[in-house]
């Protein structure tokens, strides 16, 4: 019996082009929704649209957005400079010439100022609105000082570059996100006539010696100093001002190591959120800054060593984190505190005015013998005796397991606390705990043990 042959079938587009039924409703499509469905995938499955059709071929090279990333193609740009910056430059000039730009994204190896200078004069001869820019070649590659005063560009965003003005001046009138990344070059950056910023982010930028930001509209200020400074040498003084931000909600400033910096935002009313790590405030800064902003919510102070005695009034502040300042009092007045996070030494009690806290104590090792170490710890305690929560953090039982001996010289520093939780890493001596704890927090009615995302709740009757 002989077998019948069968014709494979025609591929897609033949198929297609043979059935009078056919219909591309694709190629129809207005320009502007065509691109908004390419806008949905990856850069490199988008420009593979352009073999579809005619009509696709032409959209793509009208694609308001361009996104390339050479780490997404291993072993063929990543590594070749020469090879990126070319594959780039033949992409962008093959585009309609005509087309406008909102978007440019590129990630890769810069090979020097003529490649860039190139580049930012496209992108703003195009009106281009956003621009996000990372050189991962870790060499000094300038930017042109036109970006910065840019009229269409309203995000710029920036990482791994020299900047060729070390006195930088930012003052495109449109802009609204501002962040630079590891960027050298630049002494000084001031803000001025950049009316719709409102978030200016800038990270590890060597050599910075002054900001100052004049944007009545920002509402998020973040800066973070250089990780690998040289430890001998000494670090560079700085000076922050935002003189005219009085809708700031949000600043930030985190150093490693303490260095001078003048930190000005007395001006920034609406102020919810201040983060200061490493800043070389005063308890003065302190006490005439935190009062006076009205709308805190939330402070957080860590590695300030100069200051020594903490004493403010807040009313609607709602969390207060201290870590590792070395402060030897603290004062706080915030009637609806809810939170208070504590890491250090064992200071004086802290007076704490609030109706309604949960407090979270870390304390450092120290070298102090045991007596004097579980005396100092009595005091301190006496402290949080109106908090509601009291969780304690320790590396092991050892430094909450208080001899009876002591226990029957002093009186107990937690009498009105409800609920206390402990977190240790080590825990060896169970009822040598509970009963140490029993006496620390002579009436609770529930003791917690947390390790990880487990929490073990003992019920006292």
């Amino acid at each position: 019996m002989k077998r019948r042959r069968t014709t494979p079938p025609p591929p897609p587009q033949q198929n297609a082009a043979m059935n009078p039924n056919y219909l591309d409703r694709f190629s129809d499509l207005p320009e502007p929704i065509i691109h908004h469905i390419v806008s949905f995938v990856p850069t490199k499955y988008a420009a593979r649209t352009s073999a579809l059709s005619k009509r696709f071929r032409s959209a793509w090279l009208s694609f308001p957005v361009i996104d390339f990333d050479a780490t997404l193609y291993p072993g063929r740009y990543r590594d070749t400079t020469s090879q990126f910056t070319t594959f780039v430059r033949d992409a962008l000039n093959r585009r309609d010439p005509n087309a406008c730009l909102e978007k440019l994204r590129i990630r890769g190896l810069f090979d020097g100022s003529t490649f860039n200078h190139w580049l930012v004069n496209y992108a703003l001869d195009k009106h281009v609105k956003q621009i996000y820019l990372f050189d991962d070649s870790y060499v000094d590659t300038c930017l042109p000082q036109r970006m910065f005063c840019a009229n269409s560009i309203r995000v710029l965003e920036l990482k791994g570059f020299k900047v060729e003005v070390p006195d930088l001046i930012l003052s495109c009138p449109l802009i609204e996100d501002f962040r630079v990344t590891n960027c050298s070059g630049l002494k000084s950056i001031r803000v001025s006539g950049a009316k719709k910023l409102k978030a200016v982010k800038l990270d590890t930028c060597s050599g910075l010696e002054k900001i100052d930001i004049d944007a009545q509209n920002l509402e998020s200020f973040s800066y973070t100093g250089c990780r690998d400074v040289d430890p001998s040498q000494p670090p560079q003084p700085c000076e922050i001002l935002t003189t005219a931000s009085q809708n700031l909600q949000s600043f930030v400033y985190s150093m490693d190591r303490s260095k001078q910096c003048d930190i000005n935002i007395s001006a920034c009313k609406c102020l919810r959120n201040l983060i200061l790590r490493g800043a070389t405030i005063t308890d003065r800064w302190i006490q005439d800054n935190i009062s006076a902003f009205c709308l805190l919510e939330r402070l957080r102070l860590e590695c300030c060593k100069v200051l020594q005695k903490i004493k403010f009034h807040n009313e609607l502040l709602t969390c207060f984190e201290l870590h590792d300042c070395d402060v030897e009092e603290a004062e706080i007045d915030a009637p609806n505190l809810n939170s208070f996070d504590y890491t250090g030494q064992i200071m004086a009690p802290p007076v704490i005015i609030s109706s309604h806290w949960d407090a979270m104590i870390k304390l450092k090792e120290t070298d102090l013998p045991p007596y004097l170490w579980f005396k100092k710890l009595r005091e301190f305690l006496l402290g949080f005796d109106t908090c509601k929560v009291l969780t304690l953090i320790c590396n092991n039982d050892k430094e909450l397991i208080i001899p009876k001996e002591l226990r029957e010289q002093m009186l107990p520093p937690l009498f009105d606390i409800k609920h206390v939780k402990i977190q240790l890493r080590c825990r060896t001596d169970l009822m040598g705990l509970l009963q140490s704890l029993v006496w620390l927090v002579p009436r609770p009615e529930t003791i917690s043990f947390v390790k990880g995302s487990n929490e073990e709740s003992i019920k006292v009757m």
